[in-house]
């Protein structure tokens, strides 16, 4: 078992390397001082010299915050994220910056899946029609907040 003082890496972090993974491609790496994920049961947040762990996340926005007080923001479609001390790590199944975000396209998408959970034959999978109705709504919700 591993022991530490209390506030050992607060005192020693300024910043969390924060890095953004999809299967496709990398959407960020920098240096951040704040992140907040999406998490299963409610929004995490993350300052230098957290505690490790490793967490499944849901469909929603992923924020980072640098020194300059900058924001930004990205939807992510479910995922993992790695937590460290000094390093975050998102692995997720789907990101975008909610800047790339196209409303027309995500309303189509949701109308989409609406339209095939609304059918209820097996030519569309159920599954993978919620998965898309999810992923609309967080895209929607997200961008219509900036």
């Amino acid at each position: 078992m591993i022991s530490f003082s209390k506030g050992e890496y607060m005192t020693e972090a300024k910043s969390i390397e924060f890095e953004l993974l999809t299967p496709e491609r990398s959407l960020l790496k920098e240096n951040t001082e704040f992140v907040v994920l999406p998490g299963q049961r409610g929004e995490l947040g993350v300052l230098p010299g957290h505690v490790t762990l490793l967490t499944a996340l849901t469909f929603g926005e992923v924020r980072i915050q640098n020194n300059q007080q900058q924001t930004k923001r990205f939807v992510v479609s479910g995922g993992f994220a790695e937590v460290g001390p000094h390093r975050v790590l998102v692995l997720a199944d789907t990101a975008e910056a909610v800047l790339e975000i196209d409303m027309d396209r995500a309303r189509k998408a949701r109308q989409r899946a609406l339209d095939r959970l609304a059918e209820q034959t097996e030519q569309w999978d159920q599954t993978r029609a919620k998965a898309a109705l999810l992923r609309a709504e967080a895209r929607l919700k997200v961008a219509s907040r900036h």
